[in-house]
């Protein structure tokens, strides 16, 4: 269950497939070679049993390079927080390693301290002890859902009546859901003012985003109230990842199935498209460049003028297949990225780590030295687009959640400046102005605790009616409840294909 220490979520800033770049990157292979031969590949640390304790020596080191890295490769650092800010988070995380930690101990204040910085692209994942004891013996035996600040129960994989599915868990190891949920979030990193994305990200992979917060505990004592009414309560023990999955699998199999990166789908009557896409990445045999033109072919040959845009549960990837996919709907010449800053061509911390390519690919990018020593990218992105030949003239309804993230985001941020259409859903949970992206992975060399962290500096074109720490506001907000979760029905999709619909000129 070891997380990769490459992400692939935010804008990324790998060189368009066009051109001179083809030449670039045979330079960079030629380069690079003679560091492959080295064996310049990641350096993991020592395997430490779960109940290890670390000396303050080893914490205080591990702290020191985690500052480094940030300070040497964050170039959104101060956005949120300005640095006196930052300086004190650094400050108090280097005091609370005085003292000897395991390493969930140690991961519960890196985590609160990065959580500080107010950077959704920031992560911090347990070594490889904690997430093995995690999903061996510390996984509640059920599927939870956030609505709003309340907690619900959508799955239940107990065997225990009491606990009533589409209820909601009142109280949890003796604390108030709410309050749960809130404590729970001090260690979920999020953009700005916005909570949306570590709520969703908390139903997602509760123990791992509750474990800061309160342990790895090997039973929940639940206080649940069903939808009737009745409350009752039940202790309920945990369970492997694999025990889980086997019983969702007997009780609920739908949910195990993963839905298409891509889709497009027609309703009302063959008059309205709906184009879902849940990825901007590339994997397996799905390409979403490739999707996205193949799918406006056919809304031209079926002579279709009526569009929902779907980018639920889509968490980011690559940047070129949503500036494509805006090329496909825009009216006129646009620009996309307003703006996007590295802080350096070259990064010592990446030196060892999974990404280290980066350091020969950086300095071939198009872009310009800053007055303060940063550089300006001006790839594609960053210059004026055209529409896409034939693009697509007739209305389109734009569907965003809570899950639509960093390249999500971006796209509803340019979908709303140019106003190509309503909105609907619920609330972006990247900043309308922009957050990061190009998010690369690196190991704490003592610890192991895996960190993810944006090198770019995103700012998106804004109007001057949108807060600026807020996200894409929906025009019409929609958001399902847990009833509806569990019964498969999507109000947000049928509210964007009639607002399609009434939209007809």
């Amino acid at each position: 269950m070891r997380r990769s220490a490459k992400y692939c979520n935010g804008g990324t800033i790998r060189p368009e497939r066009e051109g001179r770049y083809y030449d670039v990157r045979r330079l960079v292979l030629l380069s690079i070679l003679g560091q492959l031969l080295s064996g310049c590949a990641s350096r993991a640390p020592k395997q430490q049993p779960f109940a290890h304790r670390y000396s303050p020596e080893e914490l205080s080191a591990d702290v020191a390079t985690l500052r480094r890295a940030l300070e040497e490769g964050h170039a959104g650092l101060y956005r949120w927080r300005d640095k006196p800010m930052v300086d004190s988070i650094f400050a108090a995380l280097a005091d609370s390693a005085r003292v000897p930690m395991a390493a969930l101990e140690f991961w519960r204040v890196v985590a609160r301290a990065l959580t500080g910085l107010r950077d959704g692209h920031i992560a911090v994942f347990p070594g490889s002890a904690v997430t093995t004891e995690v999903y061996r013996t510390r996984v509640l035996p059920m599927m939870v859902y956030v609505d709003g600040e309340r907690l619900f129960v959508r799955r239940n994989l107990t065997g225990d009546d009491a606990v009533a599915e589409g209820g909601e868990i009142v109280r949890i190891n003796g604390m108030p859901g709410p309050e749960f949920l809130t404590e729970c979030l001090r260690y979920i990193p999020a953009d700005a003012d916005i909570r949306i994305r570590g709520l969703r990200r908390l139903a997602r992979e509760f123990e791992l985003t509750c474990a800061p917060a309160f342990g790895l505990p090997t039973q929940y004592a639940l206080v649940v109230r069903s939808a009737t009414g009745n409350v009752d309560s039940a202790v309920v023990a945990a369970v492997s990842w694999v025990e889980r999955r086997r019983r969702l699998r007997a009780r609920a199999p739908a949910d195990t199935l993963a839905l298409a990166s891509g889709e497009l789908r027609f309703f009302h009557g063959d008059s309205v498209a709906v184009l879902a896409v849940r990825s901007f990445s590339k994997r397996e045999k799905y390409d979403p460049a490739k999707f996205i033109k193949a799918s406006f072919n056919q809304l031209r040959a079926r002579n279709i003028c009526r569009l929902v845009i779907d980018l639920r549960g889509n968490t980011g990837g690559s940047d070129a297949p949503a500036g494509l996919l805006f090329r496909q709907i825009a009216r006129d010449t646009f620009t996309y990225y307003r703006e996007r800053v590295l802080n350096k061509n070259r990064y010592g911390f990446l030196k060892g780590t999974g990404d280290w390519l980066l350091n020969y690919a950086i300095p071939f990018y198009s872009k310009r030295k800053l007055p303060d020593g940063r550089y300006r990218l001006s790839l594609a992105m960053d210059k004026p687009m055209a529409p896409a030949e034939g693009s697509f003239t007739g209305s389109v309804t734009l569907l965003l959640d809570g899950d639509s993230f960093s390249t999500s985001s971006e796209f509803g941020s340019v979908f709303r400046f140019y106003e190509r259409g309503a909105i609907v859903g619920e609330e972006s949970p990247t900043p309308a102005i922009g957050g990061s992206g190009a998010t690369v992975g690196f190991l704490l060399p003592n610890t192991g605790l895996d960190i993810g962290m944006p090198l770019v500096s995103i700012t998106m074109p804004l109007l001057p009616s949108t807060p600026p720490s807020r996200g894409v506001a929906p025009d019409k907000r929609v958001t399902r409840n847990v009833r509806q979760v569990i019964t498969g029905e999507d109000p947000a999709l049928e509210l964007a294909a009639r607002c399609s619909d009434a939209a007809r000129q």
